[in-house]
């Protein structure tokens, strides 16, 4: 009797090691809620701002993507806001001599003109200038546009590869 006692119980031992183990179904739950998680964090982003042909960008080597933003042209023949002209220079050169923290005048009244309208809403201006741009330019937009309350830069630029 207890032979056959001792030979069920061996039985019922290896029945349940067999089936013992781990229960996936929890697991997979949190694998699968860990991938949505990843797949929605992922971005990739592209600024679809298409330059000019007339302005060549310079290169970069930064991996950090760049947002949509209020854009300004700078070519040699002018400044453009969202491809209107609204400060012409001839070959880069400013009208008449310039203090240092000097605005453009013409620039600083379309910008506030947009913004009071209710067509700018971001704080961050995208100034994309040809890579032979003195940066005299390039700073009296910056001055310009940052009176009007733009706290943020980004400059666009082509990756170097």
């Amino acid at each position: 009797m207890n032979r056959r006692r001792f030979r069920r119980a061996t039985i019922l031992k290896k029945r349940s090691v067999e089936g013992a183990g781990p229960n996936l179904t929890p697991m997979m739950d949190m694998l699968v809620i860990v991938l949505v998680f990843l797949l929605k964090s992922f971005s990739v982003s592209y600024v679809g701002l298409k330059p000019p042909a007339d302005l060549e960008l310079p290169l970069s080597t930064s991996q950090e993507p760049a947002a949509r933003f209020l854009a300004v042209d700078i070519k040699a023949s002018g400044i453009y806001l969202e491809k209107d002209l609204v400060q012409p220079l001839a070959q880069f050169q400013l009208p008449g001599k310039m203090e240092r923290d000097e605005r453009l005048v013409r620039l600083y009244q379309v910008v506030k003109n947009k913004i009071e309208g209710g067509q700018i809403e971001s704080t961050t201006a995208l100034i994309r200038a040809d890579r032979e741009t003195p940066f005299d330019v390039i700073w009296r937009v910056m001055v310009t546009v940052r009176q009007l309350g733009f706290e943020e830069f980004q400059n666009l630029v082509i990756q170097d590869i």
